[in-house]
């Protein structure tokens, strides 16, 4: 029972890390044509906002898995959260859209503390058998972040400012500080010096569950840079419409994510990351022959397939990445 308890508590305080940036990065999605606008900046200034923030966050995530092996995971993870509070106040008083993408890419760079580390904690806490499940279930945190992101973020642009949304990331870092400060384990450190594990270019495991994940965001970057544009300017909806209609997608993942993680306990994961990937690829080309005539119906459609087949792929493929390399290199892995 106590075993129970201890691994769940520290999923939930896990958690908070992962939800934080995922909320964070899909309101900001949605706010993008507002803070063009009040900035009076072009797309090509403005998409930095985004690419910045997403640079950062994974030249970072490497070197800061190495460091949570070396340093001790907790320590590093609780550094990240207050980290991100801090650039989160800074993004919201910037004063042009330069300070903007500044402030965007430290924010990036401390997401990429808590996010390079989450999955070898929650490794670390759960045992083999239920690896997917865990993995499963916070795939489903991250697309809770998502799915509230984004009509949040829709809301706060429209009855408050485009700034109200990085404020509402200190009340969720400051409990998700406290909560991994009480029941996250103080971790053994498993190197005394900096080195990366070069062993696991020889997993060719690793290296194709890296690839995938490479081409899966990639597509996923371009769907959620450019959809919220092409909702505003072209079908001319409205922020809230914007961020209802953009958290279908994450709704459908939150729903298959849990699901497919158990799947993957219980029948592997070879048949289920390639036919995610691949319903994925399949999805992208029907969402790619949506006109300035679509209706609010035929995107939903089209973004909640997507998210189920994108939640059949991930969860099995993160826990098959996590299963293929030894508890020494579970911070560099992730």
């Amino acid at each position: 029972m106590k075993s129970f308890s201890a691994k769940w508590l520290s999923f939930v305080a896990v958690a908070f890390g992962p939800l934080m940036a995922t909320f964070d990065s899909s309101a900001v999605n949605v706010s993008l044509p507002t803070i063009a606008r009040h900035f009076n900046a072009l797309l090509t200034e403005v998409e930095w906002v985004v690419t910045g923030y997403l640079l950062a966050l994974g030249l970072l995530l490497l070197p800061l898995g190495i460091l949570g092996d070396r340093w001790g995971k907790k320590k590093l993870f609780r550094i990240g959260i207050l980290a991100f509070i801090s650039s989160s106040v800074f993004c919201a008083i910037t004063q042009n859209v330069y300070q903007l993408i500044f402030c965007r890419i430290l924010q990036g760079m401390s997401g990429a503390i808590f996010i390079s580390i989450a999955p070898a904690i929650l490794v670390d806490s759960f045992p083999a058998s239920e690896r997917g499940k865990a993995m499963g279930l916070m795939g489903m945190c991250v697309s809770l972040g998502l799915m509230l992101g984004a009509p949040m973020g829709g809301i706060l642009t429209h009855y408050f400012s485009w700034r109200s949304i990085f404020f509402v990331n200190l009340p969720i870092g400051i409990l998700g500080f406290f909560l991994s400060e009480k029941f996250l384990k103080e971790d053994e450190k498993y190197t005394e010096v900096f080195k990366f594990e070069w062993a696991l270019f020889k997993n060719r495991f690793f290296i194709g569950g890296n690839l995938s994940l490479f081409f899966y965001f990639l597509s996923l970057f371009i769907l959620y840079f450019l959809t919220p544009f092409y909702l505003t300017e072209v079908l001319h909806f409205s922020p809230q419409k914007v961020g209802l209609t953009m958290m279908t997608f994450s709704a459908a993942f939150a729903v298959m994510m849990p699901i497919s993680g158990w799947l993957s306990d219980h029948v592997g994961s070879r048949l289920l990351s390639p036919l995610g990937l691949f319903l994925s690829a399949i999805i992208y080309v029907w969402i790619a022959q949506l006109t300035e005539t679509a209706t609010s119906q035929e995107v939903i459609v089209r973004l909640l397939c997507l998210g189920l087949a994108s939640g059949l792929f991930q969860a099995p493929n993160n826990s098959a990445l996590m299963g293929a390399v030894s508890k020494q290199q579970l911070g560099t892995a992730s």
